[in-house]
C-alpha cells in the first residue's frame, strides 16, 4: 500500500517530485520504498505487535526479542545509508523514503533502542524534522521526534 500511495502521490502532484523523475533514480527510490515497506516496517510490526501472529504469550516474546535484535541490524544499515545523504536520500530533493525513514528511527525509540546510539542518522532525522512542512506535521499532530527516554 505504501507504494501505491506513494506512486498516486506522485502522479497527483508531480511539481513536489517526491519521486525522482530520472528513470535509474525512480528505480532505485522505489526498490527502496519497496525494501522500507516489507523488511524494515514488518519487522518492526513484529516487535511492537508479536500478538498479531500468535497468541502463545511465551512466543510473543520470543517473537519480539528475535525481530528486536533483526530491527537494530535495519536501523544500522539505514544509518550507513543516511550517512551518505546529500543532502536527502534522493539527492536535491526531500522525498517519500526520506519521510519514511524518519519514521523508523521514531519507532527505534517506543522498541527501547537509544536514537543517540546512531548519530549520523539522528542528526539526518533532526534535520529532516526542521523542515517547514514536517515540523508543522509533528507539531500539528502532537508527536514528539524522538519517543526513547533513558531509564533512570
Amino acid at each position: 500500500q505504501v507504494i501505491a500511495i506513494c506512486e498516486y502521490l506522485d502522479g497527483r502532484y508531480p511539481q513536489l517530485e517526491m519521486l525522482p523523475k530520472d528513470p535509474w533514480a525512480r528505480a532505485r527510490a522505489i526498490s527502496t520504498l519497496a525494501w522500507m515497506n516489507n523488511s524494515v516496517h514488518p519487522t518492526f510490526t513484529h516487535v511492537f505487535m508479536p500478538f498479531k501472529y500468535t497468541a502463545d504469550e511465551t512466543a510473543q516474546a520470543a517473537l519480539k526479542k528475535h525481530n528486536l535484535d533483526l530491527y537494530r541490524g535495519l536501523i544500522e544499515r539505514l544509518n550507513g545509508e543516511v550517512a551518505k545523504a546529500s543532502p536527502y536520500l534522493n539527492g536535491a530533493k526531500i522525498g517519500f523514503i526520506d519521510i519514511y525513514a524518519v519514521v523508523f528511527l521514531r519507532w527505534a525509540g517506543l522498541a527501547g533502542i537509544d536514537p543517540d546510539s546512531y548519530p549520523a542518522y539522528k542528526a539526518y532525522v533532526d534535520r529532516i524534522a526542521a523542515l517547514p512542512a514536517i515540523a508543522a506535521a509533528l507539531e500539528r499532530e502532537k508527536q514528539p521526534l524522538h519517543y526513547f527516554k533513558k531509564a533512570a
